[in-house]
């Protein structure tokens, strides 16, 4: 069983795991638990998902490589390949799996004005506390995030709200072959979520390519297959991943 982990004494935090559990409908305790179970970890300055044969899981945009990418974002693929030509105002950006939201946080540190959107409650609980810890930081980006399913949310978009990118990432089975450090987290996202089917890839993409004005950008591992076996239009290639680019259809 899934569990809320609230260690401290403090009243906000407490009343705060208790809204996370109410709302998850995990039980909460006071100690950490001797279990094989998932455990939503209610720290003084942030969330973190965690597993006993992981590290807990959360998006630290303050140090190390997150932090030195936010500082370089311009030289990042997914920043270049997100990019639209001659738009004179923000770009705006749907990122259809967020998951941790890590590329989503380069995207608004570009610039850019990213709605989140996540399916798995817990994964949107970490998603709200990143926008939280952002607030309160010095980085003042244009990031929110909706608990929804990607296909329903896109297809009940009113035009008006139709973004000019839509980001996909959705899990693979091959995804796994990446790095030892990448593979952690992918390990952890992928036993919350099950690689899509081939219909379901087909579904994705064809509503991401009705609804995005210019463009949908999917991030894929550098030899693996495209999305929905459908291909792009073209690519930017990193040196572990790609990211291949498909029009609007009202571009195409």
């Amino acid at each position: 069983m899934a569990v809320v982990v609230c260690c401290h004494t403090e009243e906000p935090l407490i009343k705060k795991a208790q809204l996370l559990a109410q709302r998850l409908m995990w039980p909460l305790v006071t100690h950490m638990p001797m279990t094989d179970d998932w455990l939503l970890l209610v720290e003084s300055d942030y969330l973190a998902l965690s597993l006993p044969q992981f590290k807990p899981l959360y998006v630290n945009f303050k140090e190390g490589r997150q932090a030195y990418r936010l500082h370089h974002v311009n030289q990042e693929q997914l920043v270049k390949a997100c990019k639209v030509k001659n738009l004179h105002r923000p770009l705006t950006i749907i990122d259809a799996t967020a998951g941790l939201g890590k590329d989503a946080l380069l995207l608004a540190a570009s610039g850019a004005n990213v709605v989140m959107l996540e399916q798995k409650p817990v994964l949107a609980c970490l998603l709200e506390d990143l926008v939280a810890r952002l607030l309160q930081s010095e980085w003042a980006f244009a990031l929110s995030v909706q608990q929804t399913n990607s296909v329903d949310y896109l297809t009940a978009l009113n035009p008006s709200k139709w973004p000019d990118v839509i980001y996909l990432d959705p899990m693979f089975d091959h995804d796994l072959s990446k790095t030892a450090l990448v593979k952690k987290d992918l390990q952890m996202l992928h036993v919350l979520n099950s690689p899509p089917t081939l219909e379901e890839q087909q579904v994705l993409l064809t509503i991401a390519r009705q609804r995005a004005l210019h463009k949908v950008v999917v991030k894929r591992a550098r030899l693996a297959p495209p999305l929905a076996e459908v291909k792009p239009h073209y690519q930017l290639l990193g040196s572990h991943s790609r990211f291949d680019v498909y029009l609007s259809e009202t571009r195409d």
